[in-house]
């Protein structure tokens, strides 16, 4: 390996970017999964080639420049990396199933080892050992940005009784409808929460590895604070990816387990000010940053721009359908998920709700994970079900509404419960809750690496099963935090064989937990996995040859129903909502 001079450390503190390996500007990572087949991507420094070994093979990267990752004028200089880098992507088929892989990166003089797994073919699991199976992790709003080195999260109090913080506990200054108010703040940044969320996710993954499980982690929306500047993704993927990875010479995370992101509202953001906002020019140029890191499965969209927008892939015995729901229904109306974006000027994001092309190729996706007897979940970022301010309804009046509202993508929930969908992931609320609504698990995980938000307003008639603020109160000893609290984290999802060849499901929320010294106030001497008590449990049973005589009815049902909405429906009647 290419050694880090003292000249390259020293300039990289003093343009406040982390030192990393010369040759690479993101370290190799995992993309677009499947039994056989993974793709592995890297950016450079430089346009020269590189060289990819695995299971005895080798390829020869062919470099672009990747021109639509360049920073805008009003992003400060210190934040930035020196020119342009070059993408590389190497598409790898023929690999060995339910299979650990090693591999190797050779760019310029430095080289880069990882290894992941491939997951089991769904269908065959005649002769699979016990304890065989895949690992999910699933999060959203990191909301990266060179900021979040130093910032650190507003955290309301949710204590047992009998329980005060102490008075070290940090603190601001802010004004709530004319009223000074003095509010906590987390216990440290939220660069070091996402890094030890992320660290028990690799240590996870490792472990998965170990037992036979592949890995694979879902995102589900704001990967980065603004998706306009250069300097957000870069830290998004100094995490990931490279030098604030827990553990680089394992690969990063990202390096093991291949990321299936969701767009979030932030991903089609420009950023504040003079950055664009929401404007149209920079939702898009901010939605093609986002496009030229991750290689997602073909959706076969009848409009170009909604390639990769929306997605599905089959992950053993786990199918995950992901959608974009950035801009639904009609402008602002109670149908709207945004109402910053104009969708006559964004016809690059695709409508989410009954009627739309989106909605179309949602329902056979889902008739066909069913038919094959898939396991499947659905993830996306507006959550429908929160008691955020985000659950509010749609609407302009921000004492009862929310002009960025999750609830009109509850015009789902009857597809959903319709095709058996077992649990939906969102985030936009920076909160840990569960509900279930017509059977199925609806999450918010917004609790990746930003926000630590508290509720807003009651369930909303929903049936809410666990809110972390309210279900985990804080326990203190004096300086010490025993048990409980908001803390940075994600779901691990185990879809396990058991004995009897059944799948075995379980969906566990971990979090980072901050150990603190007894004899010195807000030190945080260790971090460890805790796990809250919400956890789910299910089985399922393989049944692939039903599944083909299903597949025909399904596909039956699904033309017919089809074909009555082309019957009866209006031409360019906007479709119907139930919200």
């Amino acid at each position: 390996m290419k050694p880090i001079t003292a000249y390259a450390i020293a300039l990289a503190a003093a343009c406040g970017i982390p030192a990393h390996a010369q040759d690479f500007r993101v370290e190799p990572y995992l993309q677009n999964p499947a039994s056989d087949a993974v793709t592995i991507r890297w950016l450079s420094e430089t346009a020269a080639s590189g060289t990819l070994s695995i299971d005895g093979r080798e390829f020869t990267s062919s470099p672009t420049l990747a021109t639509t990752l360049d920073y805008q004028t009003a992003e400060p200089e210190a934040d930035r990396y020196a020119g342009l880098p070059w993408l590389h992507s190497i598409r790898v088929t023929g690999l060995a199933t339910n299979s650990p892989h090693g591999y190797a990166v050779a760019q310029g003089t430095t080289t880069r080892a990882g290894a992941f797994r491939t997951p089991v073919v769904a269908a065959t699991t005649a002769g699979l050992a016990p304890g065989s199976g895949v690992r999910l992790f699933v999060y959203a709003d990191s909301e990266t940005e060179p900021e979040s080195a130093a910032k650190r999260s507003d955290w309301n109090p949710s204590l047992a009784p009998g329980s005060t913080r102490p008075a070290w506990i940090p603190t601001r200054s802010t004004t709530v409808g004319g009223v000074p108010m003095i509010v906590d703040q987390y216990l440290t940044t939220e660069r070091t929460g996402y890094t030890q969320n992320l660290a028990i996710m690799q240590a996870r993954a490792t472990q998965a590895h170990t037992l036979g499980r592949a890995t694979i982690a879902a995102i589900a929306g704001d990967l980065v604070e603004s998706g306009g500047e250069q300097r957000d993704w870069d830290e998004f993927w100094r995490h990931n990816a490279g030098p604030l990875a827990p553990d680089l010479t394992a690969g990063g995370f990202a390096g093991m387990t291949a990321i299936m992101p969701a767009l979030g509202n932030h991903e089609n953001y420009g950023g504040p000010g003079s950055l664009g906002g929401y404007s149209a020019p920079a939702a898009q140029a901010a939605a093609t940053k986002y496009h030229t890191y991750f290689d997602l499965p073909d959706n076969a969209a009848t409009h170009a721009d909604h390639a990769g927008r929306y997605h599905r892939v089959d992950f053993g015995p786990v199918t995950l359908v992901t959608i974009d729901s950035s801009n639904t229904g009609t402008d602002n109306t109670t149908t709207d998920t945004n109402f910053s974006l104009a969708s006559a000027d964004n016809p690059q994001i695709p409508d989410a709700l009954p009627g739309s092309a989106q909605y179309q190729w949602l329902e056979e996706q889902l008739a066909s994970a069913r038919a094959a007897g898939q396991i499947t979940f659905v993830q996306f970022h507006h959550a429908p079900y929160s008691s955020g301010v985000h659950g509010r309804p749609a609407g302009t009046d921000q004492t009862l509404a929310d002009t960025q509202s999750g609830q009109p993508l509850r015009a789902l929930t009857p597809l959903f419960a319709l095709y058996d969908v077992k649990a939906v992931f969102s985030g936009h609320d920076e909160m840990y809750e569960h509900a279930v609504v017509d059977g199925i698990h609806f999450y918010d995980v917004g609790i990746g690496g930003d926000g630590l938000r508290g509720f807003d307003f009651g369930s909303d008639g929903y049936a809410r099963q666990f809110l972390a603020q309210a279900d985990a109160p804080e326990t203190w000893a004096g300086d010490v935090l025993i048990s409980g609290g908001k803390h940075y984290g994600h779901l691990e999802i185990d879809v396990v064989m058991n004995a009897a060849g059944i799948w075995d499901v379980s969906i566990t929320p971990a979090y980072a937990f901050p150990i603190l010294s007894p004899t010195n106030a807000g030190e945080i001497m260790g971090w460890e996995r805790r796990t809250y008590s919400d956890v789910v449990t299910f089985s399922a049973v393989p049944e692939p040859a039903t599944a083909i005589l299903a597949a025909a009815a399904i596909g039956a049902f699904v033309a017919a129903t089809q074909a009555t909405r082309r019957r009866f429906r209006r031409p360019n009647a906007p479709p119907v909502v139930r919200t």
